[in-house]
């Protein structure tokens, strides 16, 4: 992984922002270090919420119920038993899975995961404001605004607080992002290794871009109807269709309200 890398970015205003990443040194992954047990410290004696006790304190409050933890144990279950079927290409009978049946349970993993990263989401929102994670988070910052430097190889920050004035900067949000990947050896084309999408990929069911695709390298969507762009349905003759397959004679489709009031089905 590269000690350093260049990033041109922009601020809120549209101003270019040339700026270097360089991976933390010793000294400063200790001074970060000291500052994160301080605010480990000062969390701890305003009575955050420890690790460990964040479980009973969700259940507690209503915010993780039983249902939650059966669904995320209900998911993980099918995502790791569909992910050994694409792995051997075979039931747990021993009866060799269909290309056509592989495909269809690559999708399912890709949507049960996300349902998951959903689920789970609601606890790490919450873990953020633990002592431990108010720690972790207070160490990455430190070292965000000690590590980013401009053209003339000085500090962007001037210090710890500079760069909490600063961090919602579009540059700030990036450099932190670089700095993440640089520390944890993230890479950026991370989704294309999980196990689903690399299945996907091999047999050409997707594209670079993990869009769906048919034999043609022609977009369509998870049940293998042709999309365009920007995923509406088209017939063969690249035309707007309906979920019917009914021609849309105008592209242009007005949202129908009912009393300013919309439903958002999650899982």
């Amino acid at each position: 992984m590269a000690k350093m890398v260049r990033l041109e970015s922009k601020d809120n205003e549209g101003n270019t922002k040339v700026l270097f990443i360089k991976k933390p040194t010793h000294t400063e992954l200790t001074e970060a270090q000291f500052y994160s047990s301080s605010i480990f410290n000062k969390a701890k004696n305003a009575g955050a919420c420890l690790r460990s006790k964040l479980d009973e304190y969700l259940k507690k409050e209503g915010l993780w119920t039983d249902e939650d933890q059966n669904k995320v144990d209900e998911l993980t279950f099918k995502v790791e038993n569909n992910l050994k079927i694409l792995k051997t290409g075979k039931h747990i009978t021993g009866e060799k899975v269909k290309l056509s049946e592989a495909r269809q349970l690559a999708i399912e993993t890709r949507r049960d995961r996300w349902r998951l990263n959903l689920l789970l989401g609601k606890k790490r929102e919450h873990d953020a404001y633990t002592v431990e994670g108010q720690a972790e988070n207070a160490r990455f910052d430190y070292l965000v605004s000690m590590c980013v430097f401009d053209e003339d190889d000085n500090r962007f920050y001037s210090s710890i607080d500079d760069y909490y004035d600063k961090q919602e900067e579009l540059y700030s949000v990036e450099a932190a992002t670089k700095l993440a990947s640089m520390s944890f050896n993230l890479e950026d084309n991370w989704e294309k290794k999980l196990p689903e999408n690399e299945f996907l990929l091999k047999y050409k069911f997707v594209d670079e871009n993990l869009r769906y695709v048919d034999k043609d390298g022609k977009f369509v969507n998870a049940d293998g109807h042709h999309v365009n762009e920007d995923g509406a349905l088209i017939n063969s003759d690249g035309k707007l269709v309906d979920k019917d397959g009914k021609v849309i004679e105008d592209e242009v489709i007005e949202a129908e309200f009912l009393d300013d009031v919309y439903t958002v089905t999650t899982v």
